[in-house]
């Protein structure tokens, strides 16, 4: 144990410099988190302190919020720990694949800066850092990800009582991580195939070696996956399964899941901004490359022992394409975490096993080694230029839209007060209706993502309690008293249509005036204040859309 630390202080000793550069290129693609309050769908939710993480299966962000003190949610301080966990995810990584994979001395500092800013500068982190309720928490689960790696790994070295207080350790933070966010089930397992391949590459190592390795990491894997699934049916599935509910293989039919698969796989390859540059698939063929590079002298590419480095090498390489196949096309770009840390994976270990082209005798090595290295850092380049580009783009969008929604809730909370004041409405008065999407002039510069960009008053268009709206105004302080019990919900349904769907129609839309009117039926009894946001009012007309 005192070797460990002693390794892991020494690391973060020799890569403080870079860890701070870390910082700086974190600062450049998410700092403007630090500077404006905005908020979205969800952390609204949470700011009116209300939560559904453990009916969604993630008790664990519940435990880290309370550990945190983010049960009693403050957006400063949301911000500041996702800031500052984004910087430590790919330095915690580091440390662990330093550890695993033994002391790589010379380029430390350039293989966790290849790692750190692939990692850093993902836009899918963007659409994740925009739900600020619950970034901070899983940014640490992926730091605990290694350290129950390490731990594994400790206790595959040693024996006796210290393995087995190792392996508990693990299995612990395994349920601590796997219900904060299930996407890091995969890249858990991604972080066990990135010590198999640095501790392969380095040691020469028997078949049987190897599978004993794999088998110690895969049992230990399956023994905290398992007990969290226990725990997870026992105690905390009553809600709705929120991963179960987006796989749409049974709503397409196979062979439309065939092709929307292949479709999004093939996305994942080209230049389609902002979520890929098109650098994946180049980064992955020079990766396989150097690999052959590196194993083919004196045949050990023919021995045995290196077909599973070779099968670990394509795990890495395919892990992000998991939830597409098992969902069937698309994922939710904020659950796509796979792919930046396989990125970083693969930059670190060519880093790694790239040779010195100054080493080279003959000039012909020369050049293929200098144009290896020119290769890989012109990806690299790109990447972070190219990403950067587009997470400031997609921030800035946020703030714009955050900043039109206060303007749509400031003058609806003052019109709705005329309104009140003009047909003498008591406070009890409960029967607001709001209706459409209010249309947001976005500009230029402004880049909506799957997330991000989407006014709160988009949300809940089917529902006639259209509770994010109230939750936003209620943060901003223009409480609406909306409310629509089972009963008044029926008689919605069933009159409001033939009642009153002649005159919404003829209503203009916010913010032209006599969007909002008070509509009332004597013969029927019911009266509302109809708030016309936006065409297409009709639910069923803007879920088909």
């Amino acid at each position: 144990m005192k070797d460990t630390l002693d390794m892991l202080k020494g690391y973060f000793k020799k890569t403080r410099w870079s860890i701070v550069l870390l910082g700086v290129l974190a600062f450049l693609t998410h700092g403007s988190i630090l500077f404006y309050q905005g908020f979205g769908v969800d952390t609204d939710a949470i700011m009116n302190g209300i939560d559904n993480f453990k009916e969604l299966g993630r008790p664990g962000l519940v435990w880290l919020g309370k550990f945190f003190g983010l049960d009693w949610f403050n957006l400063y301080y949301a911000q500041a720990l996702a800031f500052l966990f984004i910087i430590f995810v790919p330095a915690a990584f580091g440390a662990l694949f330093y550890i695993a994979g033994g002391a790589e001395e010379a380029r430390v500092n350039v293989m966790l800066l290849a790692l750190g800013a692939s990692v850093i500068v993902s836009p899918f982190w963007a659409e994740q850092i925009y739900f600020i309720n619950q970034s901070a928490q899983v940014l640490f689960a992926c730091i605990l990800t290694a350290v129950s790696l390490l731990a594994t790994e400790f206790a595959r070295k040693k024996r006796g009582v210290c393995r087995w207080w190792c392996l508990s350790l693990a299995v612990v933070l395994m349920n601590l991580i796997f219900s904060s966010y299930q996407v890091l089930v995969v890249i858990y397992a991604v972080g066990i195939a990135m010590m198999f391949l640095l501790d392969g590459l380095k040691n020469e190592r028997s078949v049987r070696q190897q599978f004993q390795w794999i088998l110690f990491h895969a049992g230990s894997f399956l023994a905290g996956f398992l007990s969290y699934l226990i725990l997870f049916r026992l105690f905390f599935s009553k809600g709705t399964s929120y991963l179960g509910s987006q796989i749409v293989w049974g709503d397409v039919g196979f062979r439309a899941g065939v092709i929307q698969c292949i479709k999004e796989i093939l996305r994942t390859l080209q230049d389609d901004p902002p979520y890929y540059s098109g650098s994946y698939g180049m980064i992955a063929l020079v990766f396989l490359g150097v690999t052959i590079y590196r194993l083919a002298p004196s045949g050990k590419l023919r021995r045995s022992s290196n077909i599973l480095i070779v099968l670990a090498e394509i795990f890495l390489i395919v892990s992000p394409y998991f939830f597409i196949l098992f969902y069937g096309g698309q994922i939710r770009y904020r659950m796509q975490l796979v792919m930046p840390l396989s990125q970083g994976c693969m930059m670190y270990l060519i880093v790694s096993m790239l040779p010195s082209f100054w080493s080279q005798k003959k000039v012909i090595w020369k050049g293929t080694i200098a144009a290896a290295w020119l290769a890989v850092l012109l990806m690299l380049g790109r990447d972070i230029s190219f990403y950067m580009n587009y997470c400031n783009r997609l921030y800035y969008t946020e703030q714009w839209r955050f900043e039109y929604d206060v303007q749509i809730a400031e003058k609806l909370y003052y019109d709705i007060q005329e309104i009140k004041a003009g047909y003498e409405l008591d406070d009890s008065f409960d029967n607001y209706i709001f209706l459409g999407i209010p249309e947001i002039p976005y500009n230029g510069t402004a880049l909506k993502g799957e997330a991000i960009g989407s006014s709160n008053f988009s949300h809940e268009v089917a529902s006639v309690n259209r509770n994010r709206i109230k939750f936003l105004m209620n943060v901003l302080g223009y409480s609406v008293p909306s409310y629509f019990s089972e009963g008044e919900t029926a008689v919605i349904d069933a009159y409001f249509e033939e009642s009153f769907g002649q005159k919404v129609d003829e209503m203009p839309s916010y913010p032209s005036v006599g969007y909002m009117q008070y509509l009332t039926n004597d013969e029927l009894g019911i009266s509302y204040v109809v708030i016309k946001l936006g065409e297409p009012w009709r639910p069923g007309i803007l879920l088909e859309e």
